[in-house]
């Protein structure tokens, strides 16, 4: 059930969109897709909540798809990233060490 669920979620949706390259390595679309894609619901205690876009968060970042992305492309995002961000990975990898080769 997860399994098909993520298929169905990231993978399928990768692919379609052509953010997958013929190495098996995520284009910096699809982390950014996650990142900006969802959304999420607010309110305060007792009243309504309302659907918004998620605003990501940047410290820790989410690194999981950063993982599988090229390189060169996670490597570029990052150093936009610290130069408005403090930036930490939420998983403890260095930043530096981030992107599939």
């Amino acid at each position: 059930m997860v399994r098909s669920y993520i298929q169905r979620t990231y993978c399928d949706r990768f692919a379609k969109h052509g953010w997958v390259y013929e190495d098996g390595t995520l284009s910096i679309k699809a982390h950014l897709w996650a990142m900006h894609g969802g959304i999420c619901r607010e309110g305060t205690a007792g009243g309504p909540t309302v659907t918004v876009p998620c605003k990501p968060s940047f410290d820790p970042l989410e690194c999981a798809l950063l993982h599988y992305v090229r390189r060169a492309e996670a490597q570029v995002y990052i150093h936009q990233l610290t130069k408005s961000h403090h930036v930490t990975c939420d998983d403890g990898t260095p930043l530096d060490e981030l992107g599939a080769t």
